[in-house]
């Protein structure tokens, strides 16, 4: 499978190599890419998305920490995969399900998700929480997202 360079997730969706560096150093991107023999990091497609999500997360101002965004968009990358690959049966369960809503749990240190089908399926009484819809983070992700090569 094709694996992605930090100049090539620059400029796919803007993420500079300084940025996952320092993201790295602060522990965010703990079990993100592959540390090669020659000292150079690589990323799966997988990993892509994610970083992808976690920008349009910060950046849209959606979500203000950087590692609650990147919890979140860890949990979504398989709908988002999904989406982006409908002729992947394997893949159709995660189709079905529509929506991603977060909040931050009682302690206040970790984020609980819940997937919906529809919009009309929850209804919290949690204060701020955040609610995702796969199609249309799909939308907004789709024009600077490579596209995975066939294996």
């Amino acid at each position: 499978m094709r694996s992605y360079t930090p100049s090539e997730i620059k400029a796919a969706i803007g993420t500079t190599p300084d940025m996952l560096r320092d993201w790295r150093r602060r522990g965010l991107l703990e079990n993100f890419g592959v540390l090669g023999s020659n000292g150079k990091w690589t990323y799966a497609y997988g990993d892509v998305i994610a970083l992808a999500i976690m920008a349009f997360l910060v950046t849209r101002r959606i979500a203000s920490d950087l590692g609650d965004a990147l919890h979140i968009a860890r949990a979504a990358v398989p709908y988002v995969v999904a989406r982006l690959e409908k002729s992947t049966p394997s893949l159709s369960r995660y189709r079905e399900v529509g929506f991603l809503a977060a909040w931050a749990n009682r302690d206040g240190d970790t984020m609980q998700i819940e997937y919906f089908s529809s919009i009309g399926k929850f209804a919290f009484a949690v204060p701020g929480y955040l609610v995702v819809s796969f199609d249309a983070l799909v939308a907004e992700l789709t024009p600077s997202l490579p596209l995975r090569d066939q294996e």
